[in-house]
């Protein structure tokens, strides 16, 4: 996968101990990023959103911790117009917004994209995750566990091709069926499942808004960026290992790409934006504008257009590897012994593309990081969190000192320890 999509995307795993060596950051090259994400910021101008998106960045190395900053903060040193340091180890790094010395900060992983648009384009969307509380669109990260089924991933990969034929449409009377098929193969797979239109639109405000503001602000024009989407969609989007968190990351633009070319035609000024809330949905926008009301009875032929024998006979088989799967992680988290780990802080970092819906046992992570007051645990081959966030587990300790196991390692702070656990073979972090 390119590095630029991995930043996009992707979240730190290894958190090494703070030292007192120079960052290895290029502080020249930050400082040239810096004032690029400036001046994307600048000429939007706050078109966009109704302010501008510029405000307090931080470049960070997760290998080394070392991070230059925008602007001053305590135990950094400027060095010119920046200021370079390493960041707190009870910091996560990963591509986020954050709270941070009185500040709220854009935080983006060392090394960025060496292509200046795809560089712009990562750094606008951290951007907007910085203001979108601001806009009245809080971050949310909903499991979207029903994208993991064979009817979830079916019916969102016949709307993905829908909208790569709409997004890729030369003329407007060309985007009309496709956008009316996808808005159709969305309600199919959204009645099956109780939960899955609030947990996709949520996931789509919040990641979905951040990708369209990058491809907003990166500097290109909007109908090439919309037409390069679709491109994406048609060659990348299919048969991916999950889709649970990254989906978002092409529906949500694809929409928000649609409504402004559907706007434009029909009032010459794109405002949706400005009707958008907490709990609100794009594709319900799109619907609503273009009068669209699915017909549920007449799916599954229009699906045929989109290649649906051959899909599902794809997912078939994907379930029967997905059973496997299962299989595995039950012997490795709920029959095995495990080491509980109590979860308070909600702070972790994990790689999108690798998450798998556990059912009621929650999400297993592969890899992913937590960091609490207890420490630190890098957990390489899976770490699962429970549905309520209070709880982790892993294979139970097999060093000598408990701090580490099958595919992890765990960073112990003061005053914690490893004890056994209520079944044999368990064990428990607690403190004491």
């Amino acid at each position: 996968m390119l590095w630029s999509l991995l930043c996009t995307l992707s979240a730190v795993f290894g958190l090494p101990t703070v030292t007192c060596q120079l960052p290895t950051l290029d502080t020249t090259l930050a400082t040239r990023y810096f004032q690029e994400a400036k001046w994307a910021c600048d000429d939007d101008a706050g078109k966009l959103w109704g302010r501008s998106l510029w405000g307090p960045m931080i470049f960070a190395d997760p290998t080394t911790r070392s991070a230059v900053l925008s602007e001053a903060a305590p135990d950094f040193i400027q060095q010119g117009s920046v200021w370079t340091g390493h960041l707190p180890k009870e910091i996560s790094i990963a591509n986020f917004a954050i709270k941070w010395q009185g500040k709220k900060w854009t935080m983006v992983m060392w090394p960025l994209p060496t292509n200046r648009g795809e560089r712009a384009r990562l750094m606008c969307h951290e951007l907007f995750h910085r203001i979108q509380e601001d806009l009245g669109l809080p971050a949310a990260s909903p499991s979207n566990a029903h994208l993991d089924s064979l009817e979830g991933r079916l019916w969102l990969q016949l709307e993905g091709r829908a909208l790569a034929k709409a997004l890729t449409a030369l003329i407007s009377a060309d985007r009309d069926e496709p956008m009316r098929d996808a808005l159709l193969f969305r309600a199919k797979r959204q009645s099956l499942f109780p939960s899955a239109k609030r947990e996709e639109d949520a996931l789509e405000l919040n990641e979905g808004l951040a990708e369209y503001t990058g491809f907003m602000l990166k500097g290109s024009w909007e109908p090439e960026a919309r037409l390069w989407l679709g491109r994406q969609m048609q060659t990348s989007f299919d048969n991916r290992d999950t889709y649970t968190r990254n989906f978002a990351y092409r529906t949500g633009p694809a929409y928000a790409f649609l409504m402004n070319a559907e706007e434009n035609l029909r009032t010459s000024k794109s405002t949706w934006r400005t009707r958008l809330h907490s709990g609100g949905s794009i594709s319900d926008l799109l619907a609503a504008l273009i009068t669209s009301k699915p017909d549920l009875a007449t799916a599954e032929v229009r699906a045929k257009l989109y290649g649906y024998t051959e899909l599902l006979n794809q997912e078939e088989r994907r379930a029967i590897n997905k059973r496997e799967q299962e299989q595995r992680f039950t012997k490795m988290f709920i029959e095995g012994p495990v080491l509980v780990i109590p979860f308070t802080s909600g702070n972790f970092s994990f790689d999108p593309n690798s998450v798998f819906p556990f059912g009621t046992h929650g999400t297993v992570y592969a890899p992913g990081t937590l960091i609490d007051n207890w420490g630190t645990l890098t957990a390489t081959e899976g770490v699962l969190i429970s549905p309520d966030f209070k709880t982790a587990w892993v294979p139970a300790p097999t060093s000598v000192d408990f701090l580490s196991g099958p595919g992890w390692t765990l960073k112990l702070n003061g005053g914690w320890k490893v004890v056994p656990g209520m079944r044999k073979g368990d064990y428990t972090l607690t403190k004491g």
